[in-house]
């Protein structure tokens, strides 16, 4: 096993260090051409005349960026002739071409699809015009730099056949991954590619930025139809012997995507483009250059077929890490040494050409992203390499935030008990939100926890059930149940995970890692429970943050929540307050078995926990001389000395039910008394206070912000003293015939601003922007 660890590890380090010594000759050599050819094309001359191919498939968006930039340009617009191909198209891109006053050709072809396709039937129409003198191929992003047609002229004049622009990224700064995108590619055109030409090899073609003169074209075609034609196309002019020339100035911008859920879309493709073309011709020529013995054509097929940096860097960590395995289990340091050197140096190369090519403002904060972007870019390409063959990946348009708001969704409930709702508010909300979404055409899945529930069907009022275990231990049950439901989850294709409780935040790097859409609904401020102690409270905390971090948008249930994230970390949050549903009264047939009268007893629905303050209910409930009762329904999760506190105090009109899962009883509980006792002090809009109102009851409630945005003047306040309590309570018993006008209001209010339509709108609204892309992940830095 040593051995075996020890010779995997050498072997890899061996095949990183010649390619990173390659890769450092290389930027010597860059280093030493860095004198930039400023040579103008003279204008006694003839310009040439470029004809400018932009295929286009739905790109509304972008195409008219695109050919402002191509109208700015310091160039003789009737030297300029654009052409732009509307390929299989559903939107608006015809029209801004023609609108714009350029070409259009519209493509309509249901069976040959793909870009590559676009451009043969794109430069068909553009070589009929004879004066056209070279084309120039550019994606519908591409923003043009002002000299760009300049830098291209120059190039023709002196001799270049084929030219590569310069492929930057358009807005940088905006977003780590698009700026760790922009470095990597900088690094590699401005340190490798000038260096080339040393060793007689020249840089592969991008796909956009790349001019061809016309009898280039008309020798050759295009008939690189591949997922990644360009990269097709190169090899084509590896085996005809054609050189690229790289032009450093000419440069093109493009739009690439903020979030990695939009970036794995075109990584994906680009990598299997890559790898199935490499497969299909790349090898071919491996074995040419070495049946040939050509050490030229050699290293220009390695360099071709050559992985990402990052991904080199992220497999010589991989290295690292098998040296220090075999290390421990007593192989000699020399192989860690060695690897950890490795790992030094690619450093070393990466922060060199970093300082050497420029660093941004924003540039050190998105370093701390590299292993993270190290490791995605990995998984991607590994996906891409072990790719099925059935698995097609087409030509579509990257994601930018407006897929259509009409497409069904994929969603996964996940952080709960489960349903049907047994428990407490998140389940109640999960029911009633996911069985409206399945009305809505949606597709929804909830994660269940095994334990709570005698039978485990597949569905439940149309919603999928997937059923999990957990450990049952208090700190370990919502976490162990949320890290299994996300390692199942990152095996299913949904659209976006809905995430119930912050806490669960922890759990989520896997899905972050795999550029998930992730929204996490934050439940209240759960560090303020007394039932944690230090670490609990602190680990709480942290997850507020990981929060803020790791999701696309929060969701808190009221404006005081929202408040406290804003002002506490610096994030903002969408409001969607819980449900409930309006209760009519039904028959009395469980009052009498639990030994209590219509409008003759208080009712307070809790978990037995200090936040809650049942003991507080209990001790005014004492002091008042009435024949009422009290009725208490809940119990302790787990056993305490405040829950059993609560039954010792109690005197005999005290009621305890334990928890009761039967809706009909409890619905009969809240239409039926006296008044409704809502202790909670902790959290945001709380479920229970919400279905007392719309049952039709009188709240009292304690006075906290979260529950006087609910209840208004609906009901009564109390502070948090035996005395306030017991003098509210003292007060419905002496106007317990004046209660209907607040009983009334309450019900109008939930019909108007908590019904689980409003809600479920609400949600989808939310849902719908995410999938888009309207709430893209981007890094949050929460306040320390």
């Amino acid at each position: 096993m040593i051995i075996l660890l020890e010779l995997f590890s050498f072997l890899l380090n061996i095949l990183l260090f010649i390619w990173l010594l390659f890769l450092g000759i290389l930027a010597f050599f860059s280093l030493k051409s860095r004198k930039l050819d400023s040579t103008a094309a003279d204008g006694q001359r003839e310009l040439p005349v470029f004809g400018v191919l932009i295929p286009a498939h739905n790109e509304e968006k972008l195409l008219f960026k695109t050919l402002e930039t191509l109208n700015a340009a310091a160039y003789p617009k009737e030297k300029c002739l654009v052409h732009v191909i509307a390929d299989n198209c559903t939107d608006a891109t015809a029209q801004i071409a023609v609108a714009a006053g350029v070409d259009c050709h519209e493509r309509k072809d249901e069976v040959n699809q793909g870009k590559g396709f676009a451009l043969r039937f794109g430069l068909k129409k553009i070589l009929e015009n004879s004066t056209i003198d070279a084309v120039v191929m550019l994606d519908a992003d591409a923003l043009v730099s002002k000299d760009f047609f300049i830098r291209l002229a120059v190039d023709l004049e002196q001799g270049a056949r084929i030219i590569q622009g310069r492929y930057r990224v358009a807005d940088p700064d905006d977003g780590w991954l698009r700026h760790l995108t922009a470095l990597a590619m900088d690094l590699k055109q401005l340190w490798q590619y000038p260096g080339l030409h040393r060793f007689g090899i020249f840089p592969p073609l991008r796909g956009s930025g790349m001019c061809f003169r016309r009898d280039i074209l008309e020798k050759y075609g295009w008939d690189s139809t591949s997922l990644t034609e360009d990269f097709d196309q190169s090899i084509t002019f590896l085996e005809q012997g054609e050189q690229v020339v790289f032009d450093v100035q000419a440069v093109v911008d493009h739009y690439m995507p903020r979030d990695l859920t939009a970036a794995a879309v075109q990584r994906m493709r680009w990598s299997a483009g890559e790898i199935e073309t490499g497969k299909k011709r790349l090898l071919r020529q491996l074995r040419k250059a070495i049946i040939k013995r050509h050490p030229v054509a050699l290293m220009h097929v390695l360099y071709l077929g050559a992985p990402p940096f990052s991904v080199n860097f992220a497999v010589s960590c991989v290295a690292m890490l098998a040296a220090l395995l075999a290390v421990l289990l007593g192989a000699s340091p020399a192989v860690l040494f060695f690897s950890g050197a490795l790992v030094i140096l690619h450093s070393a190369y990466f922060l060199l050409g970093t300082s050497e090519i420029g660093m941004g403002n924003k540039t050190l904060g998105a370093m701390l992203f590299i292993p993270f972007y190290a490791v995605w870019r990995i998984m991607i390409h590994s996906k891409a390499i072990f790719r099925s063959p059935k698995i097609k990946v087409n030509w579509i348009r990257t994601p930018r935030g407006d897929v259509p708001r009409n497409r069904p969704l994929r969603i996964a409930m996940i952080g709960t008990r489960g349903i049907p709702a047994c428990y407490g508010g998140f389940e109640t909300c999960v029911e009633e939100v996911s069985r409206r979404l399945i009305d809505r055409g949606h597709d929804v899945t909830v994660y269940c926890r095994q334990s709570y529930y005698s039978e485990h069907s597949d569905t439940f009022l149309g919603v999928k059930r997937v059923h999990l275990p957990c450990i049952s231990k208090k700190s370990l049950e919502t976490l162990s149940h949320t890290f299994l439901s996300v390692l199942h989850g990152m095996t299913r294709n949904y659209d976006l995970y809905m995430v119930f409780n912050a806490a669960n935040a922890v759990c989520l790097f896997p899905l972050r890692l795999l550029g998930r859409n992730i929204i996490i609904n934050t439940d209240g401020l759960e560090w303020k429970r007394s039932k944690w102690g230090a670490v609990g409270r602190f680990f709480y905390k942290i997850s507020e943050k990981i929060s803020c971090v790791i999701a696309n948008v929060l969701i808190s249930d009221c404006e005081g929540i929202q408040a406290y994230y804003r002002k506490t970390h610096g994030c903002d949050s969408q409001v969607i307050a819980y449900g409930a549903s309006i209760e009519s009264c039904n028959p009395k047939r469980h009052l009498e078995s639990l030994g209590v009268t219509q409008h003759k007893y208080f009712l307070q629905i809790t978990r037995f926990e200090p936040e809650n303050n049942p003991l507080l209910t209990v001790r005014a409930f004492n002091r008042l001389q009435t024949d009422a009762k009290l009725v208490m329904v809940g119990a302790a999760a787990f056993p305490s000395d405040y829950a059993r506190a609560i039954v010792d105090e109690a005197n005999d009109r005290v009621i305890f039910t334990g928890y009761c899962y039967d809706q009909d009883v409890l619905r009969e509980l809240r239409c039926n008394c006296l008044a409704y006792v809502h202790g909670n002090e902790v959290g945001g809009t709380n479920p229970a206070l919400l279905q007392a109102m719309a049952s039709g009851g009188f709240v009292l409630a304690r006075d906290v912000d979260f529950n006087k945005n609910v209840l208004r003047n609906c009901g009564r306040f109390f502070s948090k003293n035996v005395a306030s309590l017991a003098e509210g309570m003292q007060w419905v018993l002496d106007n317990a015939d004046h209660l209907d006008s607040f009983k009334i209001k309450g019900m109008q209010r939930i019909q108007e601003h908590y019904n689980w339509e409003h809600v479920t709108r609400k949600y989808e609204h939310v849902f719908v922007q995410v999938a888009t892309g309207h709430f893209s992940w981007q890094p949050r830095w929460p306040y320390p």
